[in-house]
């Protein structure tokens, strides 16, 4: 894997974290929640996240949720039940810092 580093964030890094998760069945117009621990991460920092299998085009979000915790949510209105199955759950976060220069 590569590094990327990006300007105005203290350590110049992005910040990622990872772990094999089965969402199991979820039923229309529910959802589930995971918590994947990303070291570094804080509030109001930007999240991205990212499953290995396809999504069957369910709804995944992630934000952090507490210092060095990301809680990413899959949430299902397909219209029927959903079941991605073991996968592997990847999140990456930017440090907010980062944005402070972009515009718009």
């Amino acid at each position: 894997m590569g590094t990327y580093w990006l300007a105005n964030n203290p350590n110049g890094k992005l910040l990622a974290g990872s772990e094999t998760k089965d969402f199991a069945s979820i039923a229309d117009g529910n959802e589930a929640a995971e918590d994947v621990a990303v070291v570094g991460a804080r509030l109001g920092d930007f999240c991205i996240a990212s499953l290995n299998v396809d999504n069957l085009d369910l709804q995944l979000t992630a934000a952090v949720s507490a210092d060095d915790v990301v809680t990413v949510v899959l949430s299902n209105s397909i219209g029927g039940n959903g079941n991605v199955g073991s996968a592997t759950l990847r999140v990456l976060v930017i440090p907010f810092g980062v944005g402070d220069d972009v515009e718009a």
